[in-house]
């Protein structure tokens, strides 16, 4: 999943439009203002097309909800969508739809089948390259907690989960070390130790 500065955001066929309300200084497209009504959001779907239109909101939180159920309701197949909006408002709503789009299928064997194809997200030409990196780092973090957490025992035991970390050096400045059992008893860490007698596994200790 990329996300990618665009000027050509009206071309696609799968976007998100937030439309800035009056009172915030800017008047709403009268066109798509009418979709809306009173509501804060409405959706223009076709056989080709699925578009959701909601209001600029002055919530944070609002718009992560928003995006999240925009990935809910955009079809697994779709490989493109643009994000038309104020930088504020598309980096919230984007942040949503960024943790929303998580999926842990690696023990599923119709994985391809289940995966999201999504392989560009289009922004506004305003869009920094600060707002861009902080989503994409947001979204690695967050999507290898999740797999932390996802994963099995049988798999992720203490050497593994130890490896899994120092993977982490390739994409970072982060400077890891793993202590394995010789050294943890040198270091006389008991409670460590105590704790790992529990198990048929060797200890670590990363820091």
């Amino acid at each position: 999943m990329k996300i990618t500065v665009n000027d050509k955001l009206g071309d696609i066929s799968h976007s998100a439009i937030i439309l800035f309300d009056k009172e915030q200084g800017v008047a709403s497209d009268p066109v798509l203002s009418g979709y809306l009504g009173d509501k804060d959001k409405a959706f223009i779907e076709g056989l080709d097309e699925f578009k959701m239109i909601l209001r600029s909101a002055k919530n944070p939180e609002k718009l992560r909800k928003l995006g999240a159920e925009f990935r809910k309701r955009l079809d697994r197949e779709v490989k493109r969508i643009s994000i038309v909006g104020s930088n504020d408002d598309c980096f919230h709503f984007l942040e949503g739809f960024i943790l929303a789009s998580y999926q842990f299928l690696k023990y599923f064997k119709d994985e391809e089948k289940r995966a999201f194809q999504l392989e560009e997200i289009y922004v506004p030409s305003t869009f920094t390259t600060d707002q861009i990196l902080e989503l994409e780092s947001t979204r690695k973090a967050v999507w290898w907690a999740r797999d932390m957490v996802n994963e099995p025992v049988s798999f992720l035991n203490a050497e593994q989960f130890a490896s899994e970390i120092v993977g982490l050096q390739n994409d970072s400045s982060l400077e890891i070390k793993v202590l394995e059992k010789g050294q943890i008893e040198s270091l006389k860490m008991g409670g460590l130790l105590a704790v790992n007698q529990g198990s048929i596994d060797p200890p670590t200790f990363t820091i």
